[in-house]
């Protein structure tokens, strides 16, 4: 939402309001329509086919909130101009899953884990964050 606006704390908060989203095919949206099926659509949700249109919409007062990663807020600050605020705590948190091949690739998954631990362990997973997204999400 606006970085002025401090109405809006959780999807309870969001009765009577309008949310954004830019497509139907990502955890922003199933996360956000699932939250407003089972408590009988207190909001209403609108599509743009951008994420700058969304923070337009926020802007111009066409919506008063969008759902998405946090580490996606700086992004649009920088690149939209766009003036937003985060809500914590989050309402959804998911772990992130890397798949392989059953049959093949259990060597390329051992591989993969050494590496991601290493990069983890000696600090570069988190200056790459820091750099790259803005924030230090590899804390898990």
């Amino acid at each position: 939402m606006r970085e002025d606006d401090f109405s809006i704390n959780s999807f309870d908060d969001l009765k009577g309001k309008t949310v954004v989203l830019t497509y139907t095919a990502a955890n922003e949206y199933y996360v956000t329509n699932k939250w407003n099926e089972e408590h009988g659509r207190p909001f209403k949700i609108i599509f743009e086919s951008t994420r700058a249109l969304g923070c337009e919409d926020i802007a111009s007062g066409k919506a008063d909130a969008m759902v998405s990663m946090i580490r996606d807020l700086e992004g649009f600050n920088k690149e939209y101009d766009a003036h937003l605020r985060i809500v914590e705590p989050a309402v959804y948190n998911s772990d992130t899953y890397y798949m392989f091949n059953k049959q093949t690739g259990a060597e390329l998954r051992d591989t993969f884990d050494a590496a991601l631990q290493e990069l983890k362990d000696d600090g570069t997973l988190k200056r790459l964050s820091l750099e790259w997204l803005g924030g230090d999400f590899t804390a898990k």
